[in-house]
């Protein structure tokens, strides 16, 4: 009979069963949720694909105490097929404890007994609250706090099973361990039996202290330096700053500096609330405990978010919007309703801070509040958007522009005027590459109605949200989720430029055109090197990968490789492996040979042609080797340097070379291949 490879394929995730357990000193363990919950993503702990092959029926099943998070782990299969029989290019994960090591516990005690009733959790209790016939406490404790420490031992591997592209780096570092803060939510709610425990673990959080060089700026911001006199932060004259004193005889300093105490960026990570809790606004608890327990210390100048989620993100702006509101300052803004004629000339820039802030100071409300830049100012547009009476929030009355007799309509024309600005200059060098004038704008206008239209469901939301909290005495169905569908607005991510820098290309005009033409693309995301490893080594992991993705992914392998304003300097992990495959590599340089190798060739022939005389600049399309800009040239073409011509009429004019270099470049190169072949 013929082997069904299918039998013994299963998903990771479904048979991977999750539970919470407590010991009483009767019975032993028992688990204490009727159903067991499944992981969300398996491809970092089992395997990449999420499957497991070679095992019928297999099981892994793994309990953690409630209160401590000690975990049991039991992993059970009918049978068990050995797939290098059949192939040696087949992979077979070994289901066994061992495929766990890395992620548990050295030690995992079955055994463990009861939790008395008098244990508590490490570090503070920071918040207490109740919320549908429960009771729930928030914890704070230091990574330096042993208990601390291993109760994130024993739960990490959750941050792998829960979270999207999450990482254990730097919780490993017994160097940086006092910059991290551990936070516990938990749900205390009596039980039947006295003698035990009621601390049941329902979500968790981290935090990380980074150090930010104090500017002028920061240092006011966060109480290091006085500010200027009648400034937001106070009178100059009242305030006196800290002084450190010396030793009259050796004159080093007898005070101590606390480093912690430095102004620093405080960054929300790992943020998790279980999935038996979910649904209940438990997440919004949590964080809002984690971010006032944070704004209040004047040492933090931010404390921006790593890698939110799409439902982190909207979870954090119903919490962002209700504190912000909370703020007279914030409370009080308007929409300008009139802007001066110089203001809305075609060539002036859009007045955005005059729009929003309407005369006041948005940049210092913003540091008074903590929030990253780019969360505070979409906060200040949903805000502004929910001054607008709903009837107004439509394009269709806004023909009259800034002429308009209707004074909501008029803010409602500057309030996409000035989202589209925002919009425009996070996305400008995407939407730059778009050769159509009328795609473009129409892109730009898809945009911004796809951001009012989210921050319309955050306003449907939170006002569904105030009403429940007025009666908290029935739940909502845990795991609820808006369904509706929406565009997706390319942003920056904050406090990361890599990651900024990765939005953009991903929404690089030249994907979606190859995929116009029905040419295969592949996105190779280096932001994800660059999280896990130190910059030369971030770079070397990329290219190798990505010299595997050429050579053995889905794609056919090329004849020819072309990097055309890739700006990304190819290591050898990269160039030796296409090299011993014989692809030629081929570059565009707005140089010739010889000359402004490596970035702002343009820009700095232009300054040679203004102060040393030079003559003509060029561009190249040369072969790549390991040196920068170095390999011979293939073809090249000379550009006359004009004199009193702008920079960006250079720019323009080389640009203009390089659209028809490159192609005759390739055409050359493909042409000696084949004639070789």
């Amino acid at each position: 009979m013929e082997l069904d490879l299918d039998d013994w394929v299963t998903n990771s995730n479904e048979c991977f069963h999750i539970n919470l357990y407590r010991t009483s000193n009767q019975n032993g363990p028992e688990r204490i949720l009727d159903e067991s919950f499944h992981p969300s993503f398996t491809h970092t702990v089992i395997e990449e694909n999420e499957t497991i092959a070679g095992y019928k029926n297999p099981s892994i099943e793994l309990d953690f105490r409630a209160n401590d998070l000690n975990p049991k782990l039991k992993i059970s299969f009918d049978q068990e097929l050995d797939l290098k029989k059949i192939s040696p290019d087949l992979n077979q994960v070994d289901l066994s404890p061992e495929l766990f090591r890395e992620y548990l516990p050295e030690s995992i005690d079955d055994a463990a007994g009861a939790t008395s009733s008098d244990w508590s959790p490490p570090g503070e209790r920071i918040n207490t609250f109740g919320l549908y016939g429960k009771q729930y406490e928030i914890w704070k404790a230091p990574m330096t706090d042993p208990d601390a420490r291993r109760i994130w031992t024993n739960m990490k591997i959750l941050n792998l099973l829960f979270i999207d592209g999450a990482t254990l780096e730097g919780l490993e570092d017994e160097e940086t361990l006092d910059r991290w803060s551990l936070y516990l939510l938990y749900d205390v709610t009596p039980l039947s039996d006295a003698s035990l425990s009621p601390y049941t673990l329902a979500g968790f959080s981290t935090s990380y202290r980074a150090w930010v060089f104090p500017t002028f700026d920061i240092a006011r911001a966060t109480k290091q330096l006085p500010s200027p006199a009648e400034s937001s932060n106070g009178d100059a004259g009242k305030y006196t700053p800290p002084r450190l004193t010396q030793d009259p005889d050796t004159f080093l300093f007898t005070d101590k500096l606390d480093l912690l105490e430095t102004p620093s960026r405080e960054r929300i990570s790992q943020f998790l609330v279980l999935p038996p809790y979910q649904g209940q606004s438990l997440g919004s608890r949590l964080y809002d405990a984690i971010f006032h327990e944070l704004v209040n210390k004047p040492f933090i100048y931010e404390i921006p978010i790593e890698d939110p989620s799409e439902a982190f993100d909207a979870m954090r702006d119903y919490s962002d919007i209700t504190y912000l509101r909370k703020l007279p300052a914030f409370k009080d803004l308007s929409i300008a309703s009139n802007l001066s004629q110089e203001s809305l000339r075609k060539d002036s820039p859009i007045p955005r801070d005059q729009i929003l802030g309407n005369g006041k100071d948005l940049e210092e409300l913003r540091k008074s509040t903590k929030i990253v830049s780019r969360q505070f100012y979409r906060m200040v547009e949903l805000h502004l958007l929910s001054t607008i009476p709903p009837n107004n929030r439509n394009r269709a009355r806004i023909t009259r522009k800034a002429k308009s007799t209707n004074e909501n309509d008029r803010k409602y024309y500057f309030w996409r005027l000035a989202l589209k600005h925002r919009i425009y200059s996070q996305n400008a060098d995407a939407l730059d590459q778009m050769e159509d004038v009328a795609e473009r704008v129409e892109k730009l206008e898809s945009a911004v109605n796809s951001q009012q239209e989210e921050f319309e469901e955050r306003l449907e939301g939170l006002e569904k949200r105030q009403s429940l909290a007025a009666d908290e005495t029935s739940a909502p169905a845990a795991g609820a989720r808006s369904k509706r569908k929406r565009a997706v607005v390319v942003e920056d991510d904050e406090d990361d430029e890599w990651e900024d820098m990765d939005q953009v290309r991903k929404a690089a005009y030249g994907l979606e055109r190859a995929n116009k033409a029905s040419i295969p693309t592949t996105y190779h995301n280096l932001v994800s090197y660059k999280k896990k490893h130190t910059d030369d080594k971030a770079r070397e992991e990329y290219d190798g990968d990505l010299a595997k993705i050429i050579l053995h992914g889905q794609h056919p392998r090329p004849d020819l490789i072309v990097c055309a304003g890739w700006m990304h300097i190819v290591t050898t992990s990269f160039l030796s492996p296409i090299a011993e495959a014989g692809i030629k590599i081929i570059n565009l340089h707005p140089a010739l040979p010889g000359e402004f190798a490596g970035a702002k060739a343009i820009e700095r022939a232009w300054t040679a042609g203004k102060e040393d005389g030079l003559k003509r600049t060029g561009v190249m399309i040369h072969e790549v080797i390991a040196e920068v800009d170095a390999g011979d040239a293939i073809v090249t073409q000379e550009v006359e340097l004009k004199e009193g011509e702008t920079l960006d009429g250079l720019e323009e004019r080389i640009h203009a070379v390089e659209h028809g270099l490159i192609v005759e470049g390739t055409r050359k190169v493909l042409g000696g291949l084949g004639n070789k072949s």
